[in-house]
């Protein structure tokens, strides 16, 4: 049975549903799986996980490139993407690819991958290609080996010009917003450009097929989901992977404004205006705490329980004026009165759009 490549150079972090280049995917995998070809698909970005996600959602039999290393700590790759792509067991056949001595620690698994898989297909469906671009060597020396390129599906190439970026002036700012926060720390949330914690790809890819708004992961979608679920979710992010926390400011919204800002090299804001502030009473009594700055050097003096609040002071940059907070672990909110809790949101139009999913008092930044 043949093997077909459905192609995408690299594509916006956000990804649409109803992009040119998506619904020419799906058209190539319709295609590919009618002519009873194996799809080969991969992981890693969304120009490789959208094929990859429309061969499960159409029953298409696949075989999925993988990198051969623990994906997060993990124990095995193949039952990490098991879980998050849920597929049927029967139609994916699961390749690993390993890292040699010699091959760089971070980035060596796309160009291995991409010369292997085009290497191996049959056929080829380029659908987005960059003009000049790797993919689009490599499909020229494709065809002259005697690959078959079918172009059928192709479409405008168009670079990633939508990062969400957001300005946050103070000018905006309620002049009374300071106070209306005031004693109460906040847990600062943002845009994701993929799943969100403990969200599998499927569900994720599900939520970007739907259509509807720019980004289904955005800071406002992600606060509604907070208060949905009743749940701050831990992250190891930033800290000792032992002590995942759920991280809080004790900076009244004047002085965090400014330290919101966009990080070129992430793609993303350090942080949005959405969150869940805390009156500082409660949230001592739930087990949030001043974080401990100090040198690295200082951590081996810690008593064992201060361990998991503890923060450099950082080499790139000083990281004590974000007055952080601490919670080890996820912070279930359901266990505190509503009263003790407010959400945060940028603008007053977005207000009812919380007010759907917490009872409690909704606040709006901008005046």
């Amino acid at each position: 049975m043949g093997k077909a490549l459905v192609l995408n150079s690299r594509q916006n972090l956000y990804p649409l549903g109803q992009a040119p280049w998506v619904i020419s995917s799906k058209e190539a995998l319709c295609e590919a799986g009618r002519k009873g070809y194996i799809i080969l698909s991969s992981v890693g970005m969304s120009s490789w996980e959208v094929p990859l996600y429309w061969a499960i959602r159409l029953g298409v039999r696949q075989i999925v490139y993988i990198p051969g290393e623990p994906v997060f700590g993990e124990n095995s790759p193949v039952e990490y993407y098991c879980r998050q792509f849920q597929h049927d067991p029967g139609l994916i056949e699961w390749r690993l690819i390993g890292r040699e001595v010699g091959d760089e620690k971070s980035h060596w698994f796309p160009g291995k991958r991409d010369s292997l898989m085009i290497a191996d297909a049959d056929i080829i469906y380029p659908v987005s290609i960059r003009s000049g671009g790797n993919l689009d060597r490599l499909i020229n020396e494709a065809k002259i080996r005697g690959t078959e390129i079918d172009n059928r599906f192709q479409v405008e190439y168009r670079p990633d010009r939508t990062p969400q970026k957001l300005t946050v002036s103070s000018d905006l700012l309620d002049p009374e917003i300071d106070n209306r926060l005031k004693n109460h720390i906040i847990h600062w949330t943002r845009s994701f450009h993929g799943p969100w914690p403990g969200e599998t790809c499927l569900a994720y890819y599900d939520a970007v097929m739907a259509g509807g708004e720019p980004n289904p992961r955005s800071a406002l979608h992600t606060l509604q989901r907070i208060f949905r679920e009743k749940r701050l979710r831990a992250s190891a992010g930033h800290y000792r992977r032992k002590f995942p926390a759920v991280s809080f400011s004790a900076l009244v919204p004047s002085q965090a404004a400014a330290l919101m800002k966009w990080r070129a090299r992430y793609r993303q804001m350090t942080f949005e205006p959405y969150g869940v502030a805390m009156d500082i009473s409660s949230a001592e009594t739930y087990g949030v705490r001043k974080v401990i700055y100090g040198e690295p050097g200082d951590f081996v003096s810690l008593a064992l329980e201060d361990k998991p609040y503890f923060q450099t002071h950082g080499r790139k940059g000083n990281w004590d004026p974000e007055k952080e907070w601490r919670h080890i672990g996820d912070l279930d909110l359901s266990h505190i009165r509503q009263e003790c809790l407010k959400a945060v949101v940028w603008k007053k139009e977005e207000i009812s759009r919380i007010k759907s999913v917490f009872g409690g008092e909704v606040i709006s930044l901008c005046s």
